[in-house]
């Protein structure tokens, strides 16, 4: 069945002529196309997650003021500091070299590794400017996993000397891979006990880069004492260039968060076992009902953004480019069963950092999200006995253009009344329910929300003679 679908969606259609040639194929490995098109895609994935006082985008002139008399220091520590396989996950090919006989060669040497970015970022920016006022400390602190590894006070002393202190953590195959299932959401080994030793000496100075697949936990002593925290994923072979771009301003992130980050409490809470999304306190941004470390669709940018809500007169009058759109006032939509509802919004890039960098001003895209949010206490709901829906993502836009401070544009969402509609375990149907509900947009650091009522249709009259 699986098969016969794909062969319906044509992914077995070959996309070569005839005269197709090997050899040319081979050619186009690692051509510059496929390079730039590997660095878009990690800096892409990047989430920017928390950001205190702007501690981000590294500006290396405020770093090196700070200590006139003698070297400032930069401190690199972490398991994954050195990173080269890592961050090209569980499935991939041989980026170095292969083999005699063809097999994938372990050798992972000729990636850039987050140390190497980073010192490459440091000796370029400003034409060398600060190679003599910014020494680079690194160590590893611990392994990703086990205990056979503490440098953990050597570590502490070291971001305890440095000005700014760039932590990276997280998982890897060993971890997280097919037939390894991870039954803890805090990091493994000794890493714990590394971060919150060098967030104790070292506190809003500490970025938090990290590498990983799965939702993490860190727990309080990050959320409350690091200065910014970035959520990498597995960057592939330009994750370690991607990285250092985000830190030094080169790119602005856009990226957010594919899933929900729960507190290390969840999985004691509801077992990873449990598939249902409704059970105990719930699965997924739809039906979780705690708080969660970071939420579903969350993402921060260098950027500050403003959103406003554009009536049909505005839209009209300002289609294109948006420079002064009009805020609407606090006031409810309505929707008829079965109707549609289109909803505009616009998005202003509003002010950069304190300090200008290339990817600020060069401007960014940004992701707008749509979720609805039902007030049950205007609705008749029957009790089920388990979660019902917190939340429901009906559509996501990006912008069709990197926007730089002071540019706006008009984004258009078409609402559907479907869209409203949950499964009803006990009628065994589809249901929509008659009441109000939050309709919220958001991106970055800005969200505006209005009311919206959905309404059955009008009966239709008709005169019987």
């Amino acid at each position: 069945r699986m098969a016969s679908i794909q062969f319906r969606l044509g992914m077995f259609d070959s996309s070569k002529n005839a005269a197709s040639n090997p050899s040319q194929d081979f050619a186009t490995v690692g051509a510059p196309a496929h390079e730039k098109l590997a660095e878009e895609a990690a800096l892409q994935s990047i989430v920017l997650l928390q950001n205190k006082q702007g501690l981000l985008p590294l500006d290396l002139d405020t770093i090196s003021d700070k200590k006139q008399q003698h070297q400032n220091q930069f401190a690199v520590i972490g398991p994954h500091f050195n990173a080269t396989s890592a961050l090209l996950s569980n499935y991939h090919g041989a980026k170095c070299r292969c083999q005699e006989d063809g097999s994938i060669d372990k050798d992972f040497s000729c990636l850039e590794t987050p140390l190497q970015a980073i010192a490459q970022k440091i000796k370029s920016r400003n034409n060398n400017d600060h190679d003599d006022s910014i020494a680079l400390k690194y160590v590893k602190g611990c392994n990703i996993a086990g205990d056979d590894l503490d440098e953990i006070e050597t570590a502490t002393q070291v971001a305890l000397d440095s000005d700014v202190v760039i932590l990276f953590l997280g998982l890897d195959g060993s971890q997280e891979s097919e037939g390894k299932d991870r039954y803890e959401t805090t990091l493994p080994g000794l890493q714990m006990k590394l971060m919150n030793s060098v967030l104790k000496a070292a506190g809003p100075k500490t970025i938090i880069v990290l590498i990983h697949g799965g939702s993490l936990s860190l727990g309080d002593a990050a959320l409350e004492s690091a200065g910014a925290i970035i959520s990498a994923g597995y960057g592939g072979q330009a994750g370690s260039s991607a990285i250092a771009s985000v830190l030094f301003g080169d790119y602005n992130p856009t990226g957010k968060l594919a899933a929900t980050w729960y507190p290390s409490s969840f999985v004691h809470e509801l077992p990873l076992t449990e598939m249902g999304l409704r059970v105990g306190v719930g699965r997924t941004h739809m039906y979780y009902n705690g708080t969660p470390e970071f939420a579903f669709g969350h993402g921060l940018s260098y950027s500050s953004w403003q959103l406003d809500w554009v009536d049909q007169e505005e839209e009209d009058r300002h289609r294109g480019a948006v420079e002064n759109p009009t805020a609407l006032p606090s006031m409810a939509y309505s929707l008829q069963e079965s109707g549609t509802l289109h909803i505009h919004v616009v998005i202003k890039n509003m002010k950069g950092p304190g300090h200008s960098t290339p990817g600020v001003a060069a401007g960014s895209k940004q992701t707008l999200l749509l979720f609805y949010r039902p007030r049950y206490e205007t609705m008749a709901v029957p009790k089920r006995g388990s979660q019902m829906l917190q939340q429901k993502l009906i559509d996501f836009q990006e912008t069709s253009k990197a926007l730089k401070v002071g540019q706006s544009e008009l984004l258009e969402f078409e609402v559907d009344w479907n869209d409203f509609a949950v499964w009803d375990p006990v009628a065994n149907s589809w249901t929509v329910l008659y009441g109000m509900y939050d309709i919220i947009v958001s991106t970055a650091n800005s969200q505006v929300s209005r009311m919206l009522e959905l309404i059955p249709a009008v009966p239709s009259t008709s005169t019987v003679e």
